[in-house]
Order: structure tokens, then C-alpha cells, then sequence
């Protein structure tokens, strides 16, 4: 770890990505950033990377169609309590939307059923 901080830091606007760094927990990035020792002839360039970085955290949010990213030990390690509570009331409202729209066909087809029926056409 003590070598990939030091690369960061002297060599920052080379190696730091938003790809790069979104996997890092934000208090850690924050730390990185805060450091004296970073190298960056533009401040712009370390706004960009925060830029980037936020946009990545509100991109983890509404994953909830990618089981397999959401079930993923790292990026669930990411959220805090609060996101983790957010996905699973989501996750909740959409099986129970997904139940009652199944329950809204049904009741449908047999209403087209029963139309037909009545029309003497089953």
C-alpha cells in the first residue's frame, strides 16, 4: 500500500484515474488528496478526479438490475449502512411491483377469457 500512495501522489495527474480510484473508500481518497507530498501542476486536474469520483458513488445507487455487482463483497463494503438499507427497500418495492403487475395480467387474461366466454367464442 505504502508504494501505490507514493505512486499516487508523485505521480498523480499520470496515474490517477476515476477508474482507477473509484474503488477506493472516500476517506481514504479524501486522505490521498489532502497530502502535502501530492504532485499536480493543476488544481483542476484534482477537482476533475473528485468530480468524477462523486459521480461514480451516485452511479453505485441505482445498480440494483446488476445482482452480480450489487452482491459483490467490495462494492457492497463501499456503502454505508443507510445506501445498503436503500437497496434492499428497493429491491423489496420492485418484487412487490413485479407481484402485482404479474397479478394485474392474470386478472386480465381471465377477464379477456371470461369476455369470450360469454361470447360463446371458448
Amino acid at each position: 500500500m505504502a508504494k501505490a500512495r507514493e505512486v499516487f501522489l508523485s505521480e498523480f495527474e499520470g496515474k490517477a484515474t476515476a477508474e482507477g480510484v473509484k474503488a477506493l473508500p472516500a476517506d481514504i481518497l479524501a486522505e490521498l488528496l489532502a497530502q502535502d507530498e501530492l504532485k499536480v501542476a493543476e488544481e483542476s486536474a484534482v477537482i476533475a478526479l473528485v468530480d468524477a469520483y462523486m459521480k461514480s458513488r451516485d452511479e453505485i445507487k441505482p445498480l440494483l438490475e446488476e445482482e452480480e455487482q450489487a452482491n459483490d463483497a467490495a462494492l457492497v463494503a463501499l456503502l454505508s449502512e443507510e445506501e445498503k438499507k436503500s437497496r434492499e427497500d428497493a429491491k423489496a418495492q420492485k418484487a412487490e411491483e413485479a407481484l402485482k403487475a404479474a397479478e394485474d395480467a392474470k386478472a386480465k387474461e381471465e377477464e379477456a377469457f371470461n369476455a369470450l366466454d360469454d361470447l360463446g367464442k371458448i
